[in-house]
């Protein structure tokens, strides 16, 4: 549309999708059914640098109106969703911030309503975000039990990122402790009930008494240029390099978690992790590729119902000739978890046990604004009982862009 392209070159971007999940749970599981959840996300970003000739200077908002067939189960059984929008029904705020990058130092400054996915490893790695498992995207020990922003729900915060040459970057961040008690109940002993869900993502309380989230991060990176050549480049130009990342971090939330066996409650919540995401293989014009993706990530276990996680998987960009934008994925997630959180039995016969998904996933792009994934899950040990029965789910996503 022109009047888009007009106001892209004044530096105002609107943009915006739709996913929608129709999935079926066919065997095993807590119950067989079907199920549909969607998700509509529209996002303005400004550039300030064409607006006001302030360089460097950007601001992003972005508002989400889920719904669908969410009731607070999950048909797998399983402690992983088998689709990573199943969220309840609702119009909210999502992400508000502001970022100043400031050339001559390689520092970068966001601040506003801020969220764990995307700008960190734990949050997501960009060869996963195929997938539709929730474990693929924010990891398992995050998103069981230590709260934390990440979709649907923002929270105030403040990240800074220093990225000294082309590959090598080092970037940290602050955020509130509980952007929504009703969603992750304060794991504090003394806490009393609080039910703010944040469902408009406009309620804000800054409490002393939850915490606060801390996350840094230190990695490398490649990643290639946008465009190949220019017209007057030689025929024989060097291939591109290959797109690879590699991160190490950790988090630490510093509110009182309760112990899992009743002992005596600690205070914060430490865990590290280690991601990388490679490409192993392209054709010469990259419009065919290859990418191998891993994360591990580990927490105490006396303060969380899952304390360690691993996932890794493998993607192709173009699996078909002919179709570039197409993608082809095989992804395994493991974790481990806390089996007296679990069971009714009181002295189970194993302390933690563990559950696998196995995830194949096909993403095929009809048009450029439409998009087809049909996908397959199987889950094994769901909620980390070996005697509950494997499930398996199918889904098929429809994607929207506009």
């Amino acid at each position: 549309m022109q009047w888009r392209k007009d106001l892209e070159q004044q530096g105002l971007a609107f943009s915006g999708s739709y996913l929608g999940d129709l999935g079926a749970s066919v065997r095993g599981g807590t119950k067989r059914n079907i199920t549909y959840d969607g998700l509509l996300q529209l996002n303005l970003d400004a550039d300030f640098s064409p607006l006001l000739h302030w360089d460097g200077l950007t601001t992003h908002f972005s508002f989400l109106a889920p719904h669908g067939s969410h009731d607070g189960t999950r048909p797998s059984g399983a402690l992983t969703d088998s689709t990573n929008i199943d969220f309840p029904h609702g119009y909210n705020l999502y992400e508000a911030w502001a970022q100043y990058e400031h050339a001559p130092t390689a520092l970068s400054l966001r601040a506003g309503l801020l969220v764990v996915d995307g700008e960190f490893a734990i949050g997501g790695l960009d060869s996963a975000g195929l997938f539709l498992n929730d474990s693929l995207g924010t990891d398992a020990v995050l998103s069981n039990g230590i709260p934390a922003p990440t979709l649907p729900i923002a929270a105030p915060g403040l990240r800074i990122a220093w990225t000294p040459g082309d590959h090598f970057y080092i970037k940290g961040a602050l955020y509130d402790g509980n952007p929504a008690p009703g969603v992750f109940p304060d794991p504090s002993s003394p806490a009393s009930t609080n039910a703010n869900a944040n469902a408009f993502g406009t309620h804000w309380a800054l409490r002393r008494s939850e915490g606060a989230l801390w996350v840094g991060e230190l990695g490398w990176q490649q990643r290639p240029p946008s465009s190949q050549s220019t017209p007057s480049a030689p025929a024989t130009a060097q291939p591109l390099p290959l797109d690879r990342s590699f991160a190490l971090g950790f988090i630490h939330h510093t509110d009182t978690f309760l112990d899992t066996r009743g002992r005596a409650p600690h205070h914060g919540n430490p865990a590290l992790y280690a991601a990388v995401d490679c490409a192993v293989w392209a054709n010469a014009d990259a419009t065919r590729s290859v990418k191998v993706f891993a994360r591990a990530m580990g927490a105490s276990s006396d303060r969380n119902l899952v304390d360690r996680s691993a996932q890794t998987g493998i993607v192709c960009n173009g699996p078909i000739s002919g179709r570039s934008d197409d993608q082809l994925g095989l992804a395994w997630s493991w974790l481990r978890a806390d089996t007296h959180l679990l069971s009714d039995d009181p002295q189970p016969t194993k302390a933690r046990a563990c559950e696998n998904v196995i995830e194949l996933s096909y993403k095929a792009r009809i048009t450029p604004w439409l998009s087809l994934q049909p996908d397959l899950q199987y889950v094994i040990n769901p909620l980390a009982d070996r005697a509950a029965s494997n499930s398996l789910v199918i889904t098929l996503r429809t994607e929207l862009l506009f």
